[in-house]
Order: C-alpha cells, then sequence, then structure tokens
C-alpha cells in the first residue's frame, strides 16, 4: 500500500509539472504585444477630408520608433509604445510655424483569414479639439 501512494505521489508530481511546462509557451504567448514591425498605410479623416500616411515602425519588445510620410512630409520621426494589443504612437510636425502633435492610440488585432493586422483607434492633434478614428493596414513589403 505504501509503495502505490508513493507512486501515485510521484506520478501527480511529474503531471502537474508536464502540465505548467505544457502550458508556459502559451501563457508566455499570449500576453505578448504583438509584432508591429514593418510598413503600414494609416487612414484617417482629417478637416480638409481623407488623409494617407506610410508609416514604418520598428519595434523591440514594447518600444515603438520609426517614421511617418505623407502630406505632412516625409521621414517625420516618431515614438510610442505597444502594451499586450494596445498600441500608442505619436510624432510632431511643423506647419504655419506652428508645431501640431499627432497622437495615435488603438487596438492591434490580427486578421487570421488574410495574415494581415490592422490598428483602429483615435488620432489626437495636440492643437485644438481635432479627434478621428484612424485604421491602419500592414502593407505588404
Amino acid at each position: 500500500m505504501e509503495i502505490t501512494l508513493a507512486y501515485t505521489r510521484r506520478l501527480t508530481s511529474l503531471a502537474v509539472a508536464l502540465v505548467i511546462m505544457l502550458a508556459a509557451p502559451a501563457l508566455a504567448h499570449e500576453g505578448q504585444a504583438p509584432d508591429v514591425t514593418g510598413n503600414w498605410s494609416v487612414m484617417f479623416d482629417g478637416p480638409q477630408g481623407m488623409v494617407r500616411m506610410e508609416t514604418m515602425f520598428a519595434q523591440e519588445n514594447e518600444e515603438i520608433t520609426g517614421t511617418v510620410s505623407g502630406p505632412m512630409g516625409s521621414g517625420v520621426e516618431l515614438a510610442g509604445q505597444i502594451e499586450g494589443n494596445s498600441i500608442a504612437f505619436s510624432f510632431s510636425i511643423e506647419m504655419a510655424e506652428t508645431s501640431i502633435r499627432l497622437a495615435f492610440t488603438g487596438k492591434v488585432s490580427n486578421d487570421e483569414e488574410g495574415g494581415g493586422m490592422t490598428i483602429a483607434g483615435t488620432m489626437n492633434s495636440g492643437t485644438g479639439n481635432f479627434s478621428t478614428p484612424f485604421t491602419a493596414v500592414r502593407r505588404e513589403n
């Protein structure tokens, strides 16, 4: 009887260890931020109509850097953060002797069917009360 009890405890310990080892990668992946590195097309409805910008993100862990090119110029540097599926990035541009800061916050989601990734959220201007929804779609290189 004593041998059976010790054997059962040992098997139970091994089973628990196996479950933990198998679940660890799935749990680690679940909390990781998606990789947004690459080229994206960002679109939003601006005061003068639809605006499209081309954005290049580089990501290291949760930190995002990159550049934006569009109607406001090209090579404008951006910085931001991604945590889980929440993303936030911003950049500043000079227009008519005024510095305008544009801040984007949103959620990243995978398009399983097409293998793509989209970002949807809100864009705010640091000057005035301009706020509008935006979408971003990863471009194929």
